[in-house]
């Protein structure tokens, strides 16, 4: 799957417009539209934005990581043991965001504490 039918998938997947994409990370429609007809890559900083509008990694985008990382960390993922998320629904969408910015960042670090053991 190529880097811009990612991109699409992701877009369905969360049911938003590409225009609206675009927006929130300060680019323009023609940009995707110059991915598809050029078939250009965009910049690592254009990646990593989009990366992380979804809550995914660079990596997947990039395809260097599998299908499995399109996902993404959701606050539904939160459950663990007894213990399960409470109040999401008090949450701001901001706070939401660095919730799941945060876990991101600690799952990132436990994958690359295991890869090192």
């Amino acid at each position: 799957m190529t880097f811009i039918d990612k991109v699409k998938q992701l877009i369905d997947r969360d049911g938003i417009s590409a225009n609206k994409l675009f927006a929130d990370i300060g680019l323009s429609h023609n940009t995707m539209r110059n991915w598809i007809d050029k078939g250009q890559t965009p910049s690592s900083d254009t990646v990593a934005k989009i990366a992380k509008y979804f809550n995914i990694s660079s990596d997947y985008l990039l395809g260097i990581e599998t299908e499995k990382a399109a996902q993404g960390i959701t606050l539904n993922d939160f459950e663990i043991g007894d213990y399960k998320l409470s109040a999401i629904t008090e949450y701001s969408e901001e706070e939401k965001q660095e919730f799941l910015r945060l876990a991101k960042m600690f799952d990132d670090s436990v994958k690359l504490k295991k890869q090192e053991e």
